[in-house]
């Protein structure tokens, strides 16, 4: 039987069309092709991003996104949304009704975050560096801070928290940026430093 019969059949039992498995709620593959092809996904997605292409449909693009891709995935994560699908995966959402993410998808998400956060806060040093002498080093407290107070223009263009860490990772660890603790970081914004 040719690859595109035996993935019609096994389209036609209800089962995940590359591997023969039980697909996840309301999708075509399983949950481990699922993750194969999200990971193809975002190998082509940091391709494109570096390139200044929209991660769509890999237009040149000033923004990640270009406007019709932008108002497609606006619209696909709305529905996924009111089904109370998850709007990563599109899969049964396990968790409050208004929430947008599944549990899984949370957890992946969360620990995906920390992790890129901790490899930044290990290159630039994991305590707070202003001159005050605080020296505060519990991660949930430090941040990244913008040497030149020049941060409005980066968070617009890669945006914050992951994003914006995936972005330091990619471009080398630019020096213009150092760690700072939350009261620091905030003191410097509002008051010019520290006391």
């Amino acid at each position: 039987m040719g690859i595109n019969r035996t993935h019609q059949r096994r389209m036609e039992l209800g089962l995940c069309r590359q591997c023969g498995r039980v697909p996840i709620l309301g999708e075509k593959k399983c949950r481990d092709c699922n993750n194969r092809n999200r990971e193809t996904k975002r190998r082509l997605y940091n391709v494109r991003v570096d390139s200044k292409l929209c991660v769509g449909c890999g237009q040149p693009s000033s923004t990640k996104t270009c406007k019709d891709c932008s108002q497609n995935l606006s619209i696909l994560k709305v529905e996924r949304r009111e089904a109370g699908l998850c709007q990563t995966l599109g899969c049964l959402n396990d968790r409050l009704p208004d929430a947008v993410l599944c549990s899984e998808c949370r957890e992946k998400k969360r620990r995906y975050s920390r992790s890129v956060k901790q490899k930044v806060l290990d290159h630039y040093g994991q305590v707070c560096n202003c001159p005050c002498g605080c020296k505060v080093t519990r991660f949930e407290w430090l941040t990244i801070d913008h040497v030149n107070s020049d941060g409005k223009e980066q968070r617009q263009q890669h945006g914050v928290g992951s994003g914006f860490y995936g972005w330091i990772i990619r471009n080398g660890f630019p020096t213009d940026l150092q760690v700072l603790c939350w009261n620091c970081n905030a003191a410097k914004e509002f008051f010019g430093g520290c006391a």
